[in-house]
Order: C-alpha cells, then sequence, then structure tokens
C-alpha cells in the first residue's frame, strides 16, 4: 500500500510535493524539495537555532553553535589522520555528545560513521572491525579493555579514547589531542546515494550484518516524518508528538546510539527539529529517567518496552513532575497491551503512547501509530509514512489481499543500500526493491499493518502455525508475570510443541497448570504451553529490547 498524500494537500504545498526518481535502479516517490546531503542539513539546522541547546549530558550543555565549532574540529583532526570520502570511523562507547560529534564530523568529511554494538563480547567486535575496517577507532575507557587482546590484528590505524586522560594502555592519543589544531571547513562533495552510517544487525538470526544507511535514506526518513507530522497535526488526536505549550521540544535519549531508534530517531531528528536532546550517562536507571523528565521537561521518550517497564514499577514515579511528557513511542520490541495501559494511567500521556516500526535496514520507523488510532488498534504498529510502500507476500514474492497472513515487505528511500561486504546477503534481503523484513504480519483493509512474529519464530505444531508474540501478550497480562518468551520445543509427533520461559513479580507464585489455564482462557488450545519452564534472571535480549530466541533455545532452563 503506498501512502504518500503530498500531491493536493494545502498544508504540504511545495515542501512535499512527490515525484518518482530512480533510487538504486528502482523506481520510487521522492521529495521533489529535499537535502542532498546530511552536511546540508546539519549547516541549515545550526544556521537556524545556533543559540539553543542541543545536546545535553549530565553538567555538560551544548548548544547548536558549539557542537558546528566542535564538529569543525573533529573532522580536521580526522582529516590530518587519513580519513576521507568512503573511509570508516567507528565508535565503540556508551551513548556520549562524541557519537553526536563523530556522526556529523563523518558526513562532513563524506566519511562512514560504523555504529558498534556496546554490548558485544570481544570475538564479536574482532568480526566488525575486520568487516567495516575503520581506519580510527573512538572508544571509551570501559570498552578498550574488551577489545586489547584484538585491536592489534584489526586494521584500526588510531585508537582514541573518548573520555580518557592518556595513560589508558592500548590507546594510541587522546580525545583532546586529535581535535586540537585547524578545524575542517571545507565543502566535501557526496552524492546521494553514498554510504553515510553502518549500524550492525541485532544478530537475532545469526552473525550480524552492517547495515548501509545512505545520505538518502536518513534525510529521506526525517521529512517523511515531518510530513507525516504535518498531516496528523490536522487532528491532533493522532498528532505522534504534540507540540509543547511554550518552550523547545526536549528528546529523552535512553536507547543506545548504536540502534537505530537512538541514532536517527533521536540524534538525527532533534538536529532536524531545533529539539534539545538530553542523554542518559550511564546504565539504564529509572530514577534519573524521572528526574530527567521533570528537570529538563521532556517531551517525547523513544524507549523499549523494558525501559518504561522499569519507570513504572518505580516506587517513587508518582513524586515526579512529569506533566511535560507527551509521547511515549516503542520501538524494538512489541510491547503488551497491558503495558501501554500502565503507561498512560501512570505517566498522564493518556492517548499519546504510540508504537512504531521499522528494522535496521530501513534507517527509522516507517509504520507509526499514536493517540486515538492507537487507542483504538493497540496491537497494530499503524499505517506507512508518506513515501513508504508496503504489501505483505507469500513466499513467492505475491501480494496477499487484506487480512491473509504472510512476510512484510517494504518498498521506500528509506530502506538502507545494503550489507556492508555482504552481496549475497543483500540480494537475498532486497528483491526488485522491496526490502524482505522477515516477520510475519497481515494488513486490514484500511491500510493498518499488525505484526505477528518474526518467521523464524513463528512454530509450526502438528500443521497449525502458532505465532509466539500473541501468547507471550497473554501471559504478561497475568498480574504475577513480569516478562515472558515463547519458543518451539521438537516433539516426535507434533514436529513442535510451544513452550514458555515466564519471569514472576517479585514475591508474586504461581505454577505452570494456572498459567497454562491462563492462556487457554482466550487463546486456542493449540497455543498453550504444553511446557512452562519459570527464571528468576531477565530473560535475554539485545540492547533494542528484542528477545534473543536462539539463546533461550540453547540454554536450558529447570521445568515447573
Amino acid at each position: 500500500m503506498k501512502t504518500d498524500k503530498a500531491e493536493g494537500s494545502t498544508a504540504a504545498a511545495g515542501r512535499f510535493d512527490v515525484v518518482t526518481e530512480l533510487v538504486r535502479g528502482v523506481p520510487m516517490g521522492v521529495y521533489r524539495q529535499r537535502f542532498r546531503s546530511l552536511r546540508e542539513l546539519f549547516d541549515a539546522s545550526v544556521l537556524r537555532y545556533a543559540e539553543r541547546d542541543h545536546v545535553v549530558f549530565g553538567a555538560d550543555r551544548i548548544t547548536f553553535g558549539q557542537l558546528d565549532a566542535r564538529v569543525a574540529a573533529l573532522a580536521g583532526g580526522l582529516a590530518r589522520r587519513g580519513v576521507g570520502p568512503g573511509d570508516r570511523v567507528a565508535v565503540l562507547a556508551a551513548n556520549h555528545p562524541a557519537w553526536v560529534e563523530a556522526l556529523w564530523a563523518t558526513t562532513r568529511l563524506g566519511a562512514i560513521l560504523v555504529g558498534l554494538n556496546g554490548w558485544w563480547a570481544a570475538d564479536e567486535l574482532a568480526y566488525a572491525l575486520a568487516d567495516a575496517e575503520p581506519r580510527v577507532l573512538l572508544v571509551d575507557r570501559r570498552r578498550l579493555e574488551r577489545i586489547a587482546g584484538i585491536v592489534g590484528s584489526s586494521p584500526v590505524e588510531h585508537v582514541i579514547v573518548i573520555d580518557g586522560d592518556g595513560q589508558e594502555p592500548g590507546a594510541t592519543e587522546t580525545w583532546s589531542s586529535l581535535v586540537s589544531g585547524p578545524p575542517d571547513h571545507e565543502v566535501h562533495a557526496v552524492d546521494e546515494d553514498d554510504a553515510s552510517v553502518i549500524l550492525y544487525t541485532s544478530g537475532t538470526t545469526g552473525r550480524s550484518k552492517g547495515a548501509m544507511w545512505t545520505h538518502r535514506s536518513m534525510l529521506a526518513a526525517l521529512q517523511s516524518n515531518a510530513h507525516l507530522l504535518v498531516q496528523a497535526r490536522a487532528d491532533a488526536s493522532t498528532a505522534p508528538v504534540p507540540r509543547p505549550a511554550a518552550g523547545q521540544i526536549g528528546i529523552l535519549v535512553s536507547v543506545p546510539l548504536f540502534h537505530t531508534s537512538g541514532l536517527q530517531a533521536s540524534v538525527v531528528a532533534a538536529l532536524a527539529s531545533g529539539a534539545k536532546a538530553v542523554m542518559l550517562e550511564g546504565r539504564f536507571r529509572p530514577e534519573e529517567v524521572l528526574r530527567l523528565v521533570e528537570q529538563e521537561q521532556i517531551t517525547a521518550w523513544g524507549a523499549v518496552p523494558t525501559m518504561v517497564l522499569q519507570v513504572l514499577d518505580h516506587p517513587d514515579v508518582g513524586r515526579y513532575d512529569l506533566g511535560s511528557l507527551r509521547s511515549i513511542s516503542y520501538g524494538g520490541s512489541p510491547s503488551s497491551s497491558d503495558l501501554q495501559a500502565r503507561a498512560r494511567e501512570t505517566l498522564g500521556v493518556a492517548a499519546r503512547v504510540g508504537n512504531a516500526y521499522g528494522l535496521t535496514e530501513t534507517t527509522a520507523a516507517v509504520i507509526t501509530i499514536n493517540g486515538d488510532e492507537f487507542a483504538a488498534r493497540p496491537d497494530s504498529v499503524g499505517r506507512p509514512h508518506p513515501l513508504v510502500e508496503v504489501r505483505i507476500a507469500d513466499v513467492d514474492g505475491n501480494g496477499l489481499p487484506p487480512g491473509e497472513r504472510g512476510e512484510i515487505q517494504i518498498k521506500a528511500p528509506m530502506v538502507m543500500a545494503g550489507y556492508w561486504h555482504n552481496d549475497a546477503a543483500t540480494e537475498a534481503a532486497i528483491v526488485d526493491g522491496w526490502l524482505r523484513t522477515g516477520d510475519i504480519g497481515e494488513m486490514d483493509a484500511e491500510g493498518y499493518v499488525y505484526v505477528r512474529d518474526r518467521a523464524k519464530d513463528m512454530i509450526i505444531r502438528g500443521g497449525e502455525n502458532v505465532y509466539c508474540s500473541e501468547i507471550e501478550d497473554r501471559l504478561e497480562q497475568h498480574p504475577a508475570v513480569v516478562e515472558a518468551a515463547v519458543v518451539g520445543s521438537a516433539h516426535p509427533l507434533l514436529g513442535e510443541e510451544v513452550k514458555a520461559i515466564v519471569r514472576l513479580r517479585d514475591g508474586e507464585t504461581v505454577d505452570a497448570a494456572a498459567l497454562q489455564a491462563w492462556v487457554a482462557a482466550a487463546l486456542a488450545h493449540f497455543k498453550v504451553p504444553s511446557i512452562v519452564a519459570f527464571t528468576i534472571e531477565p530473560l535475554p535480549r539485545t540492547a533494542t529490547g528484542k528477545l534473543l530466541k536462539a539463546q533461550l533455545r540453547a540454554e536450558p532452563v529447570a521445568t515447573a
């Protein structure tokens, strides 16, 4: 389904006129008026918002104008170390202003930022460094120790500690030495379809792959989202982020910047909109979220469900003034209806809670739902953004009619250029311009999309397709259950049977039979877990909240 509505829209006249152009050889709708490079966007935002605060990190407050000077200094330092068009600069660090500076400095040079997963083990990092071949690695002290035994055999020429004092073993120089010297103000020509960022996939289905974002994909995602806001504000009940009554939009950045929800949806979007990006320091702490929402007058928070759950469960949640918070959106993993209801009730955002669907391969969320639409359809991820085409396809790539389940496929200028150094994976993932997401879903007659499961997570029990997410959602509605995961377990007659792994709330007790009865009261008999295992440890997840199903299948858990 194609959903661009630019033509004929008075509010979108000119700025959102859509034309058809070839994007990497495939005809697609694109905006006639658009930035052609991230450098153009950066310069325009700095000029417009120079005096505003842009990055807040602990005691540090960096304005747009100050960021411009820092980026020019970093670009100069990188250029003196041989970084030029197409070269890679990797970042391995917790969220920090250096991430933001590195993003804009590399795009200024026509180079490519490589975001490395800060939770990876040494062998995973060794693989990514060998794959991306960065010339420079920017790393924080905590992760420097993790790469001590591998960086010497990698292609990295310069290891620079962003928060060090020059005494760290393994570092070649300090951040201060990198940014000292003449700044770089040269305009480096880039093409729209040149790579700008490489982020690695979450690796839930195998070895991580480097998704190549382009200047076009990142800018199209921003402009499409702006177009969506213009459309939605004609009906305030559907606006994803209502305008604050006064003052600057504040975005709380709690998702790691090696993920699209952190880098594109928070940091890049904040720059484009003149917003203040407030970063959490260190590990996630719910009390710090509450404090920052009150102190910094946070307007929008993009989070994964586990983060929201921790805030809702914090004993002091009622002591903070959270009146500025106007939007909570979920990404990375689906949120249960129970969590959605609790967020609306406890955090006071009423119908402004939303949901979003996107992948690393789509640069940003490309399907969203908010407001009254979300309240009416809490199990939907919404309708596609402008410029985005979505279809539900069978195994042969044929489109299916409304209501039938198949693979969700996406065609849009926001889709990645491909996987870095992996033509075979690229050809398998993108067919005739359509990105094969690997997610199972359906679309109704009104164009609302429903994600039912990962294709690889679907259980086939005696010929019946069982979608794990609906069972997980039902289990998590039980008042004693904190979180649940459902996987397939081998069965000699059925092929697979349904196994649930459940973590209970502190102090709660419930047995397997009670949980099976709870599921049976709402779902078909073949969806009721025949095996229920209990764990006291949090379920293993990626940095974006996705359950690591492969790990859950591989590691035995004591059954009830």
